[in-house]
């Protein structure tokens, strides 16, 4: 009987220390309750397209509407950037009844917005003005055949893109370069850029341009450079 009941003793100790170290483990991470009662425990990793994201041990990075939030909290300073153009910084996102309000740590300053006016948050320094984000590629891919017949091919394709706050550059050279039988049947290359500037929201007016040869297409020289409007998606 002794036995037994230690048992449920120490039973209780551990279910209770659990309790404990979940309730610990909660209070130091963002929350979201949702309008059908859920609440997701995480970290609120961004803001953007009308999704609030949360990065959670149990299912990853879980994307959520931001209309079926109806409280939110989070636990660490933030810089957020309002899709005015504002950038908060030090500030706690905090939502309750569906009155999203941003407190500036060590202040008594309050803005209320709504989470879709909310693009993003601890943006990289290129999304607020500092700089461009530079992505881009090369690939060379060479291929030589002996045997009846002796062939090679050369292609090659180079691709940068620098992206900003208000606009967008992107530059592409690309060619090609065959051989059959010692002789020359292909040779050809083409360059082309891209200037992007963004109107606010999803448009963006752009302007395009390429440079082309293609010597066995006898196509000496073709240049081109026109304007167009762009909306993402």
């Amino acid at each position: 009987m002794r036995f037994a009941l230690l048992l449920i003793a120490i039973w209780s100790t551990v279910q209770t220390s659990n309790t404990v170290a979940g309730t610990a483990d909660s209070s130091s991470l963002d929350s979201i309750t949702l309008a059908n009662g859920s609440i997701i425990h995480g970290t609120v990793s961004n803001i953007k397209n009308g999704k609030v994201h949360i990065n959670t041990d149990f299912a990853g990075t879980v994307q959520i509407d931001a209309k079926k939030i109806v409280e939110m909290s989070t636990h660490d300073p933030v810089v957020v950037k309002l899709s005015n153009g504002t950038v908060l910084e030090n500030v706690l996102i905090e939502l309750v009844d569906e009155k999203p309000v941003l407190h500036t740590v060590g202040t008594q300053a309050e803005a209320a917005v709504a989470l879709t006016d909310i693009v993003a948050i601890n943006p990289e320094p290129w999304q607020i003005g500092e700089g461009y984000k530079h992505e881009g590629g090369a690939s060379l891919a060479l291929v030589q055949q002996r045997g009846n017949s002796d062939t090679d091919q050369l292609d090659y394709r180079i691709e940068a893109k620098w992206t900003g706050e208000d606009d967008r550059f992107a530059v592409t050279a690309e060619g090609e370069l065959d051989e059959s039988e010692g002789m020359k049947n292909a040779e050809n290359w083409l360059v082309s850029g891209k200037y992007d500037r963004f109107m606010g929201g999803t448009t963006y007016l752009g302007v395009n341009s390429s440079l082309k040869q293609d010597i066995f297409a006898d196509l000496d020289m073709r240049f081109y450079l026109g304007p167009y409007f762009g909306r993402q998606f």
